[in-house]
């Protein structure tokens, strides 16, 4: 007998992410999916990547796991001062994580996705502001 299999980490928590995310900021933002950064001619850009899986509990018929997502938000410099370059970013960033944390309980069509989403650890990177979104999974088997 063939085993079903969903790829959990990809089809409901990164696409899920990605999605909410194009929602959000339109052709405003490039939203992407990849363990690199990219150059886009956006001058804002959203980049997701899952970290790893961690188990959390094995219910009857079922399994549930965390799933830690980092996502970084870079905004280009594009000649403003420093100052408004610095309020763009922070807004960037906030408006991002108020996204996600509004949806700590996902589902798209109907269909469950993840609950127990929180960001946590905001940083400044070379790359730009990153911060972790971990959301709780749990598959029927």
């Amino acid at each position: 007998m063939a085993t079903t299999y969903e790829n959990v980490v990809y089809d409901r928590v990164a696409a899920g992410i990605e999605t909410l995310l194009e929602a959000e900021f339109g052709s405003s933002a490039a939203v992407y999916l990849d363990r690199l950064p990219r150059q886009f001619g956006s001058r804002r850009s959203i980049r997701i990547w899952p970290l790893t899986s961690e188990f959390v509990a094995r219910p009857a018929g079922a399994i549930t796991h965390n799933y830690p997502v980092e996502v970084i938000t870079a905004l280009q410099p594009g000649g403003r001062s420093r100052r408004k370059l610095e309020d763009q970013r922070r807004e960037l960033v906030s408006r991002t994580m108020r996204v996600l944390n509004n949806n700590s309980a996902y589902s798209s069509g109907g269909a469950y996705q993840w609950h127990g989403g929180f960001t946590d650890g905001l940083e400044e990177t070379e790359e730009g502001q990153r911060f972790i979104y971990t959301v709780t999974v749990t598959e029927v088997l």
